[in-house]
């Protein structure tokens, strides 16, 4: 999808305009908080973005907002990714209206998750081949992913090479936490 509005001739981020602006106020704010103006107006000039923001500080409005209006423009799919389910979870039950969600973590049921993937990314978006990346994974994990993916059962993981030379695990084993 295009950018909404590209970035100034001089390379700069534009300020946020009136209708940015407006769709704070239908999503139930009055003003944004510090990062959030920059992030948004990035997102919706077609810029990726790294924000680094503490805990409750309004990242969720950093996709929901440019989400609100690249779907007012045409129906599209914004798609986040986050490792905590209780976010995941909370941020589904309180999206503003008209934006639609779903969640695929572990604690859903085999056929929720197959019903959400077919429905979003398989039927929707057309996607036919997941890559999913990590450091590192126990057999139980590796099992789960591949299982939310809808990866079938007994297909070989790639890689698996063990530990790399520049990592060192070590155990410590402390005694009296309590005191």
């Amino acid at each position: 999808m295009d950018p909404f509005y590209p970035p100034n001739p001089d390379g700069t981020i534009p300020d946020p305009p009136e209708e940015v602006l407006e769709a704070l106020r239908t999503l139930g704010f009055d003003s944004f908080r510090p990062g959030q103006a920059e992030a948004i107006m990035r997102v919706l000039s077609g810029i990726s973005t790294l924000l680094l923001l503490p805990t409750g500080s309004g990242k969720s409005l950093c996709y929901q907002l440019p989400a609100f209006l690249y779907h007012r423009r045409s129906p599209c799919i914004t798609l986040v990714i986050s490792p905590l389910v209780c976010l995941m979870d909370d941020q589904v039950s309180n999206l503003p209206s008209p934006l639609k969600a779903v969640c695929i973590h572990s604690n859903l049921t085999q056929s929720q998750r197959e019903a959400a993937i077919q429905k979003v990314l398989r039927e929707r978006l057309g996607i036919r081949c997941f890559l999913a990346l990590t450091a590192t994974a126990t057999v139980a994990t590796e099992r789960d992913v591949a299982e939310n993916l809808g990866i079938p059962e007994g297909t070989p993981s790639v890689g698996g090479f063990g530990i790399p030379e520049n990592l060192r695990f070590s155990v410590t084993v402390e005694e009296d936490l309590d005191q």
